[in-house]
């Protein structure tokens, strides 16, 4: 996977993530639809809580832990 430079919209799904997840029905998640799903593209959030078990909040995965890690985000 390539570097993906964050904007402040996508920047602010991917930490909405990782504070602690947001629900997929949720006003956050349809006010930010586009960038949900371009962040849910890249492989930075997911609804998978284990393998085969999806749920219904938005978490951030590994890959976009690291790269806010790697981008100086965090």
């Amino acid at each position: 996977m390539g570097r993906y430079a964050l904007t402040q919209p996508l920047y602010e799904v991917v930490r909405e993530a990782y504070i602690g997840g947001f629900a997929v029905s949720s006003n956050f998640a349809r006010e930010q639809a586009q960038q949900v799903a371009a962040a849910a593209s890249i492989g930075f959030i997911s609804t998978q809580e284990a393998p085969d078990i999806y749920g219904r909040t938005w978490l951030i995965t590994g890959a976009g832990l690291q790269h806010l890690r790697d981008g100086g985000y965090l």
